[in-house]
């Protein structure tokens, strides 16, 4: 037993101390906003629970980074990374001149391709129940100033 690593997955390891780091960055940036109280809370509330809830899921990540069994090869898979990297560069090229449902449709359908299981109907699926999510939430719940649909 001695002979074994302490973390026996690197991958994991990696995951949970990147979202520590990134979950302290919120919590330190949120005390500067005033947190409040449960009655009255502050502008820096919500940020402040939402690193706290991620510093707990990454403490988690890294912990049984440590008690997975040991494998000595980790596959590195590029096709689910390459994909969600152009899902979010297509949104941020399309937003603007197609309007929020579009890019949205665009960059679920483009991101579920990630994974090569997925079938062309359950990225059309997954990207008509986004765009319709999103349309309610953001734009009819929230109504933010973003057009729906945008010609030109």
């Amino acid at each position: 037993m001695a002979d074994e690593p302490l973390v026996k997955s690197w991958t994991n390891a990696v995951a949970g101390l990147l979202t520590i780091l990134v979950c302290l960055f919120f919590l330190i940036g949120a005390v500067s906003y005033g947190i409040g109280s449960i009655a009255r809370m502050g502008p820096g509330f919500f940020p402040a629970s939402l690193g706290a809830i991620g510093l707990v899921l990454g403490l988690t990540i890294l912990v049984n980074a440590m008690r997975e069994p040991f494998r000595t090869s980790t596959q590195v898979r590029f096709r689910p990374f390459t994909f969600i990297l152009v899902s979010v560069l297509l949104f941020a090229l399309v937003v603007d001149s197609s309007g929020l449902i579009p890019a949205i449709a665009l960059a679920g359908f483009v991101s579920a391709l990630g994974d090569s299981r997925t079938r062309i109907w359950e990225a059309l699926a997954l990207a008509v129940f986004l765009s319709g999510g999103v349309y309610l939430v953001f734009l009819q719940l929230l109504a933010l100033p973003i057009p729906a649909i945008a010609f030109g």
